[in-house]
């Protein structure tokens, strides 16, 4: 096993996303194993209806329960941590993760390095809302990468992480 994850939030179709796609690319490039974050009432696939749920998430500072089993943290030592940028900031189902990963101490010591997928958006607060709701963690600056030129993001995040790996 690898000592490193990368985990991933995709909120839409794992086949067809390009948070997915790029978690897929960074697993492979660098041996991680690859771990999905899953909710139990999955968001909208309509477009305008998720972005909807999300903002009334992120309003209410929710925590979506998340579905299956939560991984085992403890044998990693790296944690690449990717998601799409919702209303400005990481999406809830992330939250609740790094939440439930905090109650069982298997967040702490790791290195987390954020990659965001965004429609031109960049990060925004993401990172920096992260940080404040873990001070505790060592989060990294991570990576932004523009959705509409995944080809472009995918080949840039690949060099990206072998650059930090």
């Amino acid at each position: 096993m690898n000592d490193t994850l990368v985990v991933y939030f995709s909120g839409k179709d794992a086949k067809t996303s390009a948070t997915a796609d790029a978690a897929r690319n960074l697993a492979s490039v660098t041996g991680a194993d690859l771990h999905e974050i899953k909710l139990q009432n999955p968001y909208s696939t309509d477009f305008a209806t998720l972005v909807k749920e999300a903002q009334r998430d992120k309003d209410a500072d929710a925590r979506p329960a998340l579905a299956g089993p939560a991984i085992d943290l403890t044998p990693y030592r790296t944690v690449i941590l990717g998601f799409p940028n919702w209303c400005g900031t990481a999406p809830m189902p992330v939250f609740s993760f790094m939440d439930e990963h905090m109650k069982d101490g298997s967040l702490i010591g790791k290195r987390i390095i954020p990659f965001i997928i965004n429609d031109g958006a960049g990060m925004q607060n993401s990172v920096d809302d992260l940080r404040t709701h873990y001070p505790e963690l060592d989060i990294e600056d991570g990576e932004a990468f523009e959705h509409n030129k995944l080809d472009n993001a995918s080949l840039k995040a690949i060099d990206w992480i072998q650059e930090l790996m």
